[in-house]
């Protein structure tokens, strides 16, 4: 096992950045009020034909930093992973790494409307999303899920100009990108 410092949104997982780290102990917390310019790279596992990291900007209380254990030792195999809540004993929450589910999520845009394709996960009847573009958070909200299996989520958007690139992440599922066309 290797000890990383790992770099997480808060809503749903999503990784940002990680670093090995040779000592233990508490990590650098982040100022609530700053506001990070991140690139995030797309993991091998994204159905995004567009592989190049979008900047996008993330305030510091949007984010979470912390020391985990990882099954891997390069720091760049992270991006396949989520932070999720597990149990630390005595019952108390500890976030844990855990593998991106292998379900391709799809995302189409249409008159400032953006169709999610998603994958039901497992038993979860909810998944959070993120919508962000170079500027910040576009929208964010929960996904669903009765009985379905795959659902087609329509998510009215504010017009964004054309060209600009969307970073869509859903709670659990590899990262996408998204072009708004002319």
């Amino acid at each position: 096992m290797t000890a990383l410092t790992v770099l997480w949104l808060r809503s749903n997982g999503l990784v940002l950045g990680a670093l090995t780290t040779a000592a233990g102990g508490d990590p650098p917390t982040v100022d609530p009020q700053v506001v990070l310019d991140i690139s995030v790279p797309l993991p091998p596992s994204s159905t995004s034909s567009d592989r190049i990291p979008l900047p996008v900007a993330v305030r510091g209380s949007e984010i979470a930093i912390a020391v985990l254990e990882a099954e891997f030792a390069d720091p760049a195999e992270v991006f396949d992973w989520r932070v999720t809540s597990g149990t630390a004993p005595g019952g108390f929450p500890k976030p844990q790494l855990d593998r991106l589910a292998t379900g391709a999520i799809t995302a189409t845009w249409n008159a400032r409307v953006l169709r999610l394709r998603v994958p039901r996960l497992g038993s979860l009847t909810s998944l959070h999303y993120d919508v962000r573009s170079a500027a910040g958070l576009v929208k964010a909200g929960d996904l669903g899920f009765s009985s379905e299996t795959i659902k087609t989520f329509e998510i009215p958007l504010p017009s964004p100009s054309a060209g600009t690139r969307l970073l869509v992440s859903v709670e659990g599922y590899a990262t996408l990108t998204v072009t708004v066309p002319p």
